[in-house]
């Protein structure tokens, strides 16, 4: 009996002084991270996990609060980084999306979302000094030294007004749209969706119609009635009559 009661009591003290581990790296995490900063893994049953361990998942909160991320299983996570210089973001990251590099970075109350299986090869996206979004639609592809930029980052005013010349804008990528290497999209720039952009384009500007290939600097549409797939060309009769 003597040694029932000393065992009772010991788990009293530790459950008292010492908390779970679970409850310990929660707040580590956010000792670390800045208040109210969260992680949120989603997994195929929709359970969420809070500020789990990602593989190849870096972020630099820089001490500031209240930003989230929010990633859904499946994912293929080679290297993603994340840059929070500020509060009031959001990052999500849509089930199956393939990331081999890509890397985010926010500023005040900014949004991205990555649509649906889309691909990320070697991307970077700017929202810093930015309050905009980009978004992403479902099964893009996004190859090598892809830029995206809501924003310039400094000021342009006439001299005459004080008026400033370039707010920045967001930026909305449609469904199925393949940015080939060396794309940039600045700020205001809208894709239709089924649409292709050649290497090394300049994109800025709303466009409207889909299934067409745009290209240059600046890029403008180039044909009309297209559409694309992953396949290589020789393999094409394999697939056209799935498409």
């Amino acid at each position: 009996m003597k040694y029932r009661i000393l065992f009772i009591l010991r788990r009293l003290v530790n459950s008292s002084f010492f908390p779970s581990k679970k409850i310990r790296l929660l707040v580590r995490y956010m000792n670390k991270n800045g208040k109210n900063n969260v992680v949120i893994l989603v997994k195929e049953n929709g359970r969420k996990i809070y500020n789990p361990r990602i593989k190849n998942l870096h972020v630099n909160y820089n001490g500031f609060c209240n930003n989230i991320i929010e990633i859904y299983e499946p994912l293929y996570i080679k290297n993603l980084n994340i840059n929070y210089q500020g509060n009031n973001n959001v990052l999500t990251v849509e089930k199956s999306v393939r990331i081999r590099s890509l890397s985010v970075k926010f500023g005040d109350g900014s949004a991205a979302r990555l649509g649906e299986g889309s691909s990320f090869f070697n991307v970077s996206m700017f929202l810093a000094n930015t309050r905009n979004s980009i978004t992403i639609g479902k099964n893009c592809m996004f190859s090598y030294d892809v830029e995206l930029r809501a924003g310039d980052s400094h000021t342009i005013y006439d001299i005459k007004t004080k008026e400033v010349l370039n707010f920045p804008k967001d930026v909305a990528v449609g469904n199925h749209v393949w940015l080939c290497a060396g794309t940039k999209l600045l700020k205001g720039t809208k894709i239709p969706d089924n649409c292709v952009v050649g290497a090394n384009s300049l994109v800025t500007g709303q466009l409207e119609e889909p299934n067409c290939i745009i290209a240059g600097s600046p890029a403008k549409v180039i044909k009309t009635g297209v559409n694309w797939h992953g396949c290589s060309p020789y393999n094409w009769d394999s697939y056209k009559d799935f498409n």
